[in-house]
C-alpha cells in the first residue's frame, strides 16, 4: 500500500504503481467509464480565464507520471430478485491513452453560475470520435473526473 496521504498511486506491485480506481453508478453506461475524483486539484490560479485550463491539464499530465497502471473495478449490475447476483468488471486503462490529454482542445464553461468556472478538455481519436475527456470542476473540492468511451 502506498503511504497514507499520497496524493499518487494506490498501491505498488513489483515496481509497479497502480491506481485504483472505483465505479458504481446507478446508471452505469457500459460504454462509458467514469472517474469522479481522478485528482484534486488544490490551489493554483484558475478564475474565469479560459488560460487558466492549461496549467490545470499540466497538473494532470504532471499526476499521471506517478502512475505505471490505472485499475478500475465497475459494478456493472447490482441484485434483482430475477437476478440475485452482483456482477463486477475489472478495466485497465492505458496511461499513454490519459496522457494524449497533452493534445485536447481546452473549453471553460464561461457560462456557468460556479467560480472558478468548470472546463473540459476533450480528446478524439484520428477519425474524430471521442476517445475521453476531462472535467475540472471548479467546486470546493478542485477535481478532475474523466470519461472514457470504450
Amino acid at each position: 500500500m502506498a503511504p497514507r496521504g499520497n496524493p499518487g498511486h494506490d498501491i505498488t506491485i513489483g515496481e509497479e504503481r497502480i491506481s485504483l480506481k472505483t465505479q458504481a453508478d446507478k446508471n452505469l453506461r457500459l460504454g462509458v467509464i467514469n472517474i469522479h475524483k481522478f485528482m484534486e486539484l488544490g490551489r493554483g490560479n484558475w478564475t474565469d480565464n479560459p488560460q487558466d485550463l492549461i496549467q490545470l491539464r499540466e497538473q494532470y499530465l504532471v499526476h499521471l507520471k506517478g502512475y505505471d497502471r490505472v485499475l478500475v473495478l465497475r459494478n456493472t449490475a447490482y441484485p434483482t430478485p430475477a437476478n440475485p447476483y452482483w456482477r463486477y468488471e475489472l478495466v485497465e486503462i492505458p496511461v499513454d491513452l490519459l496522457q494524449k490529454a497533452a493534445y485536447g482542445t481546452l473549453e471553460m464553461m464561461l457560462d456557468s453560475r460556479q467560480m472558478p468556472k468548470p472546463g473540459y478538455c476533450r480528446v478524439v481519436d484520428a477519425i474524430g470520435n471521442l476517445d475521453f475527456r476531462l472535467y475540472f470542476d471548479g467546486g470546493t473540492e478542485r477535481k478532475t473526473n474523466a470519461s472514457l468511451h470504450v
